[in-house]
């Protein structure tokens, strides 16, 4: 876009606006009464402004009604208006918008059709001046956005990425989405309960879904000098029953013979069909170059702790060499050494005693024990619904970017698809509100 047009979308905002010296004396002190957590908004936002990597930049607030939304979108405005920057707000009502500085609706500003379905597309010219309008805007604001059904916000999605030229969620552009799921939904006529969540945001992207989960993130088959990206990647369970049988998978993709080692237990009776938590695998098949976890601390100075995730170089009846991979020893090269490990399962009617290498597989890993490592690509497998509090959150968030993210989810009552003869798939979550208090 060349200069002129730049300055005259510039000077029409202005005109809108209540002018730079005015904007400056509403930015004295812009956060003066924000809260701790609008502080920490309003400086989230701004940095994702001022971020000009190809990465998603769509923030969603949320807040019920008198929270302060609306001033933090004022504040916001001013902010960037002081700096002559392009901002355009808009909502999924007239009376919403009429609320915001210089406010539209969104069927106005993304020029979209009513009614809006699946299929629909915006009418909007890619040379017009509402598109050039869009592509200089620092922010985007959308009000009330809980209020709008999916299909609109993924007409909205190919809009921005048309007008973009990329295939970046919203094209990359900072999109603020504002609302409160504890209000009013989209409304769908004559719709049951499940029809309406289904239409509103909050359900699995068909993006995310998949139906072969160890393909998606591991690849067909494996070679040697694929290892290192695959340090950064991993398959999320809530149970360690699927966790066994996804790494059971991904050996199986290695090349190689396998090096199988046999427990040695005490006492003798049944043990070999029980594999507790916290212990190794009743028979330990292992590859060069698997990637595994320590089940136990051995030595928490050179950063071998319960957790560390490691990739065997070497093994031998005994010892297995090993290159650490996570945490400030990431490249040491250590030596797991096999040891008697006791079970700490109060269930057991006796004390379960194995001698084997305090290690496990970790192509694929509970969900408890992923949280605070961040990975390249993660995939979330769902045999059934998560059972604890927080873990799904746990499992979207240790990717920077969504489209990282695969899951499968298996049909059960408790989730699978949500109405028959449609994509849109459904889990229970699990959240303890009182925990919010």
């Amino acid at each position: 876009m060349n200069a002129g047009v730049y300055n005259a979308l510039l000077k029409q905002r202005k005109q809108r606006s209540h002018g730079s010296q005015n904007e400056r004396a509403q930015l004295t002190a812009p956060t003066a009464r924000f809260g701790n957590t609008t502080s920490r908004a309003f400086n989230k936002i701004v940095l994702a402004t001022e971020d000009n990597s190809p990465i998603p930049k769509c923030c969603f607030l949320d807040g019920p009604g008198g929270s302060g939304k609306t001033y933090l979108y004022e504040t916001l405005i001013h902010f960037f208006s002081a700096k002559q920057q392009l901002i355009i707000s808009s909502a999924t009502t007239g009376i919403a918008a009429n609320l915001l500085i210089n406010g539209r609706t969104c069927h106005s500003l993304f020029k979209l059709p009513v009614p809006i379905t699946e299929t629909s597309v915006s009418t909007m010219k890619m040379d017009s001046h509402n598109a050039n309008e869009i592509r200089l805007a620092k922010l985007l604001i959308l009000d009330e956005c809980t209020m709008a059904s999916s299909h609109l916000l993924n007409t909205i999605d190919k809009l921005l990425q048309a007008l973009m030229n990329n295939n970046i969620p919203f094209g990359g552009n900072v999109l603020l989405l504002g609302g409160d799921f504890r209000q009013c939904l989209a409304i769908v006529p004559h719709a049951m309960r499940s029809a309406i969540v289904q239409s509103s945001l909050k359900y699995i992207p068909q993006a995310f879904i998949c139906n072969d989960l160890v393909t998606e993130v591991f690849g067909q088959a494996i070679s040697l000098d694929e290892i290192p990206l695959l340090t950064h990647r991993a398959i999320l369970c809530p149970k360690n029953i699927d966790v066994d049988q996804i790494n059971n998978q991904v050996i199986a993709l290695l090349p190689g013979e396998s090096h199988e080692t046999e427990h040695i237990n005490s006492p003798l009776e049944y043990l070999n069909t029980i594999n507790p938590a916290g212990l190794p695998q009743h028979s330990l098949n292992l590859k060069m170059e698997t990637i595994v976890m320590l089940l136990r601390n051995l030595n928490t100075k050179q950063g071998l702790c319960n957790g560390t995730r490691l990739v065997v170089n070497t093994m031998t009846d005994n010892v297995i060499e090993a290159k650490v991979l996570t945490g400030l020893h990431t490249n040491n090269t250590v030596l797991i050494p096999r040891i008697d490990l006791t079970s700490s399962d109060l269930e057991l009617p006796f004390k379960l005693k194995r001698h084997q290498f305090p290690i496990k597989a970790a192509f694929a890993m509970t969900i408890n024990k992923s949280q605070g490592q961040t990975m390249d690509r993660i995939g979330i497998y769902l045999s059934e619904p998560v059972f604890g509090h927080g873990q799904l959150y746990v499992s979207f968030s240790r990717v920077r970017r969504s489209c990282d993210v695969k899951v499968e989810v298996v049909n059960t009552p408790y989730q699978g698809t949500l109405i028959q003869g449609q994509d849109t798939i459904f889990t229970t979550n699990v959240v303890y509100k009182e925990v919010f208090d």
